[in-house]
Order: C-alpha cells, then sequence, then structure tokens
C-alpha cells in the first residue's frame, strides 16, 4: 500500500510548509495510480520527514482532499502532510496538503464533476453501505452459469451508486486477493463487459480513458464531448490526463491533428480552464459587443478570424453564450448558419457543439442537444426510414459511441431525466426504445438497467 522507500519533500515544501504536487513523491506516477486505496501521512519536524503508518495517521487528523479550485490552503509553517486518493480520484490532481494542528482546514465541500459528487476518503469509509453481501453474491453467480452472473452483476451496478461501487470494489480486492477489473474482464466480454468497467471507472476515469483513445484514433468527435463546452471546474479534473496534466494533454491533441492548426488551437484554449462559471451575472452590454464582435469577424472583407470566435464561444459562461446568441440572432441571422457558412472539419464541429448547447430557444443547457447525440448514435446517424433499418442488419452503429453518451449520462441521474424528456419530446418514444433495438443480450439488459439507476 505504500512506496517501499521514504519519499523526499521537495525544497520549497520542506522550507515554508506549503502546497506541493502529489506527483513529485513518487518515482512513477502510473505505479502509485494504481493503488485502489492509499493513505500516507509524513509528520515534519527538525530532521526533516518522518514517514508514519496508518494507526499513527488517524491520532494526528482526518484526511482531507482539496481541489485547487476550493481555494488557497495556509500557508502557516506546517507540522502535518497527507494525502489521500482512491481508484476514482486516481488521475485527479491530488494535493498534499501541509497545515498547522492547532489551524482548522478551510471550509470544504465534495468536488463536483459536471453535477456529479465525487466522494473524499471519509464520505467512502463512513458510507452506511456495507458490501459484503454483494460481493459474497457476485462470489456465489460467478461459480454458476453466465447467465446467472450476468444478471447478479446488472442488478448490483444498477442499484448502488458511485460511492458505493467503491466499497464494493475494495471490499471485493480485499476479500479474494483479485482486483475487481481483472475479474470482470474474464467473466464477461464484448460490450458488457466494456460497460461494466466504464462504469465501475467513475465519470472521472472514464472521460479521461475516453481521452488517451480518441487521441490515438484521432477522434475529434469525443474529444469535443469530454473537452469542449465544459465548465472550468470539469476541464480542471482532466489536469489527471496521464498523471501528467493539461500541458500533456494539449501536446497529444497538436500531434494528433497537426494538419488542422484551428482545431489545435481551439482545444488549446479550451483547456485554459478560463471560462467564469455559469453563476456569474451576464453583462448584457458586453454580449450586445460580443455579437458585434462575431459579425465583423466574418464580415471585415478577409480571411474570418477564427480566433475571435474561440475566444467569445469557449471562454465565456454558458448564460453569457446564451444571451450572445439571441442578440447575434436578433441583428443578424442565426448565428449557427453563420459558422456553417465560415467555418468547415473540426473547428465547425466544436462551435457548433457550444451553440447548439447553450441556445436559449431551447433550454441552454445543452439537454436538448445531449438528447439529439443519443438519437444519432443509437440510429447510426442521422438517416431513417428503411435506409436506417438496412444499416443496423450491416452492423453501422458505432457502438463504442453508444456506450459512451449513455454511460457518461447515466451518472447524474436529474441531467438523465431531462435528457430523457427532451428525447421524448423530440422523438415521440422513449429513450429506452431504440436501446433496446440497438443492444442484445445483457448488454441490452445492462444498458435499461443504467437508464433506470438512482431514481429510488
Amino acid at each position: 500500500m505504500y512506496c517501499s522507500e521514504r519519499p523526499m519533500l521537495p525544497d520549497a515544501a520542506s522550507q515554508r510548509g506549503i502546497v506541493f504536487d502529489l506527483r513529485c513523491l513518487w518515482e512513477s506516477p502510473l505505479e502509485f495510480a494504481s493503488t485502489p486505496l492509499c493513505l500516507a501521512l509524513f509528520v515534519r519536524n527538525v530532521n526533516g520527514a518522518q514517514h508514519c503508518s496508518r494507526k499513527q495517521c488517524s491520532c494526528f487528523y482526518t484526511a482531507f482532499i482539496l481541489h485547487p479550485q476550493h481555494g488557497e490552503p495556509y500557508k502557516n509553517p506546517g507540522v502535518l502532510c497527507f494525502v489521500s486518493t482512491y481508484e476514482t480520484l486516481r488521475y485527479t490532481h491530488l494535493l498534499i496538503m501541509a497545515f498547522d494542528l492547532e489551524l482548522q482546514p478551510p471550509p470544504y465541500e465534495d468536488p463536483r464533476y459536471d453535477g456529479v459528487v465525487l466522494p473524499d476518503y471519509d464520505t467512502i469509509m463512513h458510507c452506511s453501505y456495507d458490501p459484503l453481501d454483494d460481493v459474497n453474491a457476485i462470489i456465489r453467480s460467478s461459480k454458476s452459469n453466465s447467465e446467472t452472473f450476468n444478471k447478479t452483476v446488472i442488478k448490483i451496478f444498477s442499484t448502488l451508486n458511485h460511492t458505493q461501487l467503491i466499497r464494493l470494489m475494495s471490499k471485493f480486492n480485499a476479500e479474494t486477493s483479485t482486483y475487481f477489473h481483472n475479474f470482470l474482464e474474464k467473466k464477461t466480454s464484448g460490450h458488457f463487459s466494456a460497460v461494466l468497467q466504464a462504469v465501475l471507472q467513475g465519470p472521472v476515469r472514464f472521460d479521461l480513458d475516453l481521452l488517451e483513445t480518441a487521441i490515438q484514433s484521432a477522434d475529434s468527435e469525443a474529444l469535443i464531448e469530454i473537452i469542449i463546452g465544459r465548465e472550468s471546474s470539469a476541464i480542471c479534473f482532466l489536469d489527471g490526463y496521464r498523471t501528467y496534466g493539461v500541458k500533456e494533454l494539449a501536446n497529444d491533441i497538436d500531434s494528433a491533428f497537426s494538419g488542422d492548426a484551428k482545431a489545435c488551437k481551439m482545444f488549446r484554449m479550451a483547456l485554459t480552464c478560463e471560462r467564469p462559471p455559469p453563476t456569474d451575472p451576464v453583462d448584457v452590454g458586453k454580449a450586445k459587443l460580443d455579437a458585434i464582435e462575431l459579425h465583423n469577424a466574418v464580415t471585415n472583407g478577409g480571411e474570418v478570424n477564427c480566433m475571435k470566435f474561440f475566444n467569445v464561444l469557449i471562454n465565456r459562461s454558458t448564460p453569457h453564450i446564451s444571451r450572445v446568441i439571441a442578440e447575434y440572432g436578433s441583428q443578424y441571422v442565426s448565428l449557427s448558419k453563420t459558422i456553417k457558412q465560415n467555418f468547415s472539419g473540426i473547428a465547425r464541429q466544436g462551435l457548433l457543439h457550444i451553440v447548439h448547447g447553450a441556445n436559449p430557444k431551447r433550454d441552454g443547457l445543452g439537454i436538448y442537444r445531449d438528447a439529439k447525440l443519443l438519437h444519432q448514435a443509437l440510429n447510426g446517424g442521422r438517416d431513417s426510414g428503411f435506409l436506417q433499418q438496412a444499416k443496423k442488419i450491416v452492423g453501422v452503429l458505432d457502438h463504442d459511441v453508444i456506450v459512451r453518451r449513455i454511460v457518461r449520462l447515466h451518472w447524474d441521474f436529474r441531467r438523465r431525466e431531462l435528457v430523457e424528456c427532451a428525447y421524448r419530446r423530440r422523438f415521440g418514444t422513449l429513450l429506452t426504445k431504440p436501446v433496446m433495438d440497438a443492444t442484445s443480450g445483457a448488454y441490452r439488459d445492462l444498458m435499461l438497467a443504467l437508464l433506470d439507476s438512482y431514481k429510488k
């Protein structure tokens, strides 16, 4: 559970007791990241750092995680440094905190990732859920036929929230001396196995794995869904990409799309986390000026100034963009039409993703847009009728996209319910119907269970 040798504290931290990055303490961040549950404590005295055991830790202080956005920590010379991490946040930008024991830590709330609460160590450890019965049920069913095992796993996965799944995974690892991930890989296969692994990863780690896959395959559509139009609070979590941060992520995107300068600029700007929170008041005057600036960017007689579009649509809050869209449409043509006429390729995809999500004529929250994206994934694109049925027969449906969109949606049950309502209004049918048509077997049962999860 702990590193074999005592890590050395960075000079700055050892001198002043300030915050320092966890990754500098381990020579192999990936090796440390693979630890399902780890709690390390360092007590600093005149002779430097001493590595203490977990039992010693409890008598000093409770484990505490602070996300960079939650404010500055105390900078008093600290006598205590600690960090905790677990499977879900294993790629998250974690910090080791240094505190004076006589002081209280700054106010803390569980960090959220697009509406999904990411529980800290204490929340997980004090969760009222006892996973032992579920662990035993999984072990018993694994000795039976595959149908019984699949039904057992589907029932458990669809009734547990993210915190409880972490407890289940840790308990299974302890009881069987086998990693739950590896166990499921051996017992399941195909799309069913992919969905189980995705749910077990949690929202942050799943997005980070999607990022790596999307960059390797130059999948611009996936990158746009994960990066473009996201709030800065969510983008900050992507700092855990490859455990080295967004700088590495931006460089990898540049390499994957080296032939498309506009796309690289768009992704790099989105990763700077300069978008204000949606709670900030909208400056109507500034929104009007932004609308005029966007119009001038495409009517100056020369090449379209893409940077002005990127700056306004990426670095403004979602409510502000909604106002800009309304102002632009009232004075000129619709903003989406302007983008379609003046942009192409990945830049066009990304800008339209933002505009369609913030469109004030819909909901301004991306609900209607996400419903349309689900419809396209479940129906193989924009086609319909006989041609669409023919596509399903020959297997044109991209199940990686279906899994990505449904799994990413299911964690935030409030948003999921809104998307389901929008889907029903727009397409006249329940979301579950196209899911049933596009999937089969245990894969279908699991997807339907996810769409019905957390509703108790």
